[in-house]
């Protein structure tokens, strides 16, 4: 099973709407995958310029940090 179809069996599985992933290996990104609506009024498909918002992301940062 490759990347994407990981990243889209994650995502259908905890319901949540688009996301993207990438793999960065040294000073390169090695692969990427992307999935889903980016909002789910407009519809608009997650690509590979999509900014979202980070909200309480950073929250996972410091965690993982500490």
């Amino acid at each position: 099973m490759n990347l994407a179809q990981q990243w889209q069996q994650a995502l259908e599985r905890h319901d949540v709407p688009g996301g993207a992933v990438a793999v960065y290996r040294d000073g390169k990104i090695t692969d990427s995958a992307r999935y889903g609506v980016a909002n789910l009024k407009s519809g608009v498909e997650v690509n590979a310029h999509t900014l979202f918002q980070i909200g309480s992301n950073t929250k996972v940062f410091n965690v993982t940090l500490l």
